[in-house]
């Protein structure tokens, strides 16, 4: 009975995690497109903070949400301001981030898929 309550509780971790990850990951995305169009970088929680009746910040948080999607490669260039290379390093190991969590909370279900037959609960 323990274990079943902690795989939950190690499912419902990671679930968190990954929505604290991506949460992150627009961030410092947003940071990226202030950056590229001259503007000072803020902070990630600036992503949650900002005049909704602006219509320019809100298109612009709508284009760091669908700036780089998981699976999409991120291109590095090395002729790049140091600034904007840091930025894509980060969001790079934010997607790390994001593929070892899933790998792990496959892992998770598999191995409660093959342990419990009969369901957690």
């Amino acid at each position: 009975m323990l274990t079943k309550f902690v795989v939950l509780f190690l499912f419902i971790l990671g679930i968190i995690g990954l929505l604290a990850i991506y949460v992150v990951k627009v961030g410092i995305q947003l940071q990226l497109i202030r950056r590229e169009n001259k503007k000072p970088e803020g902070r990630i929680i600036d992503l949650f903070l900002f005049d909704t009746s602006n219509q320019a910040e809100r298109k612009m948080r709508w284009e760091a949400l669908l700036r780089y999607p998981l699976l999409f490669p991120i291109v590095i260039e090395e002729d790049e301001k140091p600034e904007i290379l840091a930025l894509k390093r980060k969001i790079k190991r934010a997607n790390i981030g994001l593929y070892l969590l899933l790998i792990g909370m496959l892992l998770l279900v598999t191995y409660t898929a093959k342990a419990f037959p009969e369901g957690l609960f």
